[in-house]
This record gives C-alpha cells, structure tokens and sequence, in this order.
C-alpha cells in the first residue's frame, strides 16, 4: 500500500476513534479519578498528574524535511509530581518518557522537564531552586501542553531556528540549573507576572545541571502585563557568556522578545518576535537572527480553525538565510481531557539556507496530534 494510502486510512481510523470516545464521555459524563495519595501523606498535598501525546506527519511532497512514511510518534508521557509543605514549601518535578523509552534498546529518551523547590513567600514573590524550563518567550515552558495552543507544533521561527537554518540556534536554552525569583502583582483586573533566574547556562563540556564551566552566569528575565482578561502583553531577555576548554577568548549569547495574546469573545490571536546575537569561543563572526510568528483563530464550541505564519532571517558574514511557514489546521477539543490537531503547514527557504538545499526549496506536510491530559 502506497505511504499515501496508508496515511489516509491511518487518518480516517483515527478520526472515528476519537468520535467514539467523544460519544462514551458524553454519555457517561466520565472524568479522570483523583490520583490516589501516598501511605501517610495527605491527599490535598500531593498531587500527579501530566499528559501524554502522539503524534503523526506525512509529506506529499517529492523532497523536504518531512516524513514521507506517515510515521507514528510516541511523542511524550509526562508526569506532573507536586508536593505542597504545611510551611509554604513545594517541590516541583516533570518526569517525560519520549519516543517510545526502552532503554535495553537505547530507544527513546527520559528526561527530567523540571526538578525544583519553592518557597513561596507570597502571590507576589515565590522563590526556586534547581532545574526548570527558561522562562523566555511564550512557548518553550508549554512546549509539550499541546492543549495550552493552537498549531500542532511550537513554533520553530521564534523557539528552534536550527530547525530550519543551518545557522540557527535557539535563543536561549531549553533549560537552567540556578535560582528564580517569581510572582504575580494584581490591581483589579489589571496584573503583572514576572520571572527573574539565573543559572549555570548552556555548554557541552560538563552536565550543565551540576557544573559550570565558566563563572559568570547566564541571566533571563521576562515580564507579563495584563490590563484585562483578554489581553497580554509580555517582554524577554537572555543574556550568557559562553566558554570552551582552550578557546582564546569567550563568547556570548544575547536575546530578546516580545509577545501580545489577545482573545476577544471567540477569537484567539497571537504575535511574538525574537532577536539574537550569538559568538562563539574563538569565534570571528557574529551570528544574528530574528524570529516572528504571527496566528489567528476563531473558536465555534469544540472546533477552533486557526492560520499561522512563521518567518526567520539569520545572518552569518555575507550567509543570509530565510524561512517562512503558513499553516492552517483545526484544533478539536473532545471532552475535557482529549485534544485533536490536524493541520497543514507550508514551508519555503532561501536559496542561501542550507536546510532547503533541495529542489524547489519548499514542501509541505500534514501534521496530527492525539493529546489526553490528566
């Protein structure tokens, strides 16, 4: 059976399996049992709950840097562990098992997502210690919610320009290992959300998560303000120095964002823009790039259609490289649990962009999501 063929049964099952199982909840009004608490803690401290996600792609198109095989991807099973102290203290871990883990045949990964204690002082000031996701920009503390944004995937133009340029890299890093301050202030509807961290940054040489190697420490901070319920704006800065064993001098990385949600009755709209500078240890060049995505969305009940742009340009000595993105796709809420995503994303590249060294310089490839949440 052609990969097409295959795709498309695959799709119509899928389809129908969802609808039974929107059915059944409806019917029984069936939800997800509270977790069970642990011999000699008590319930309301202790909370597990998490996700779990899969995934498929196919490309029609002769070439490109999609999947031509309608594979399926055991994306991510992630466990949410939280326990809450009498005396204002929580620890925070997020356990994710992706792509299928067996580790007797090196498949797969297991990470830690977050591993962190809090105190919390207050709403307005809470203080942590340990490993979490960077708090820059909109999506990569959310990356793997799939029911916390419209499109299948986060977006590659503003979180992982190496995706897509082979000069790209990603703002900042995924995660920290260091201190963060944080809190919300409210006065009447308006709020500000603030995150200040600093840690021992992104390298190679050692586990970043036990040992830096160098002294100065990478830096981020992001503020948030909401004048009313339907609106947000928010602003991003990272900021590291980067050293490797031998290197003649030291490097750096600088960047900074800025994001706007606003959801007027119905509709769902978002922008975000990225700028960074990057240098290597012993480099010559500079690296720059800058990132936009803008979407739009409009929710009818369980059925929210959304449109997506995304753009990059890095730039390299006298390399400049271009991608861009238009998606379209639906995101289906069944039950309260169950996310579908289905979507259809386009993709072009410069002719100096090696990512796209192939002919045409563009495809596109239907992308899908199956995500419960517990």
């Amino acid at each position: 059976m052609r990969a097409k063929s295959r795709f498309i049964v695959f799709f119509v099952a899928m389809l129908a399996a969802a609808a039974v199982y929107a059915q059944d909840s409806a019917a029984n009004g069936s939800s997800s049992p509270p977790p069970p608490a642990l011999p000699g803690i008590p319930e309301e401290r202790l909370s597990i709950n998490g996700y779990f996600n899969v995934e498929s792609d196919y490309q029609p198109s002769a070439y490109g840097l999609g999947d031509h095989n309608a594979s399926v991807d055991v994306d991510v099973f992630e466990l949410l562990i939280n326990y809450k102290g009498p005396d204002k203290f929580r620890v925070s871990a997020a356990l994710d098992l992706e792509h299928g883990t067996d580790t007797e045949f090196i498949q797969g990964h297991l990470t830690t997502g977050w591993l962190f204690m809090e105190y919390a002082h207050s709403d307005a000031l809470k203080l942590r210690v340990g490993k979490f996701l960077t708090p820059f920009g909109v999506f990569n503390e959310i990356h793997g919610a799939k029911n916390l944004f419209l499109a299948r995937d986060e977006p590659r133009a503003t979180l992982k320009p190496q995706k897509i340029a082979k000069n790209g890299y990603r703002y900042a890093p995924k995660w920290l290992a260091g201190a963060e301050a944080t809190g919300e202030l409210s006065f009447g509807k308006q709020s500000i959300e603030y995150i200040v961290a600093a840690g021992n940054g992104d390298q190679t040489e050692t586990n970043p998560y036990e040992q830096d190697n160098n002294s100065k420490k990478a830096t981020t901070a992001r503020i948030q303000y909401s004048p009313n319920d339907n609106l947000l704006f928010g602003v991003s800065t990272y900021h590291d120095y980067l050293t490797v064993a031998g290197a003649s001098n030291t490097g750096h990385v600088t960047s900074y964002g800025a994001h706007a949600h606003y959801t007027p009755g119905q509709w769902r709209f978002l922008y975000e823009l990225t700028h960074g500078s990057r240098r290597l240890p012993s480099a010559l060049l500079t690296g720059t790039e800058s990132g936009q995505v803008a979407e739009a969305g409009y929710v009818f009940g369980k059925y929210t259609p959304y449109v997506q742009w995304q753009g990059l340009n890095t730039s390299l000595g006298t390399t400049k490289e271009k991608a861009n993105a238009y998606i379209g796709g639906v995101d289906v809420a069944l039950g309260r649990h169950f996310v579908y995503k289905v979507q259809d994303a386009y993709w072009t590249g410069s002719s100096l962009n090696k990512k796209f060294d192939f002919p045409g310089r563009h495809y596109h490839e239907i992308n899908m999501a199956f995500f419960y949440a517990f």
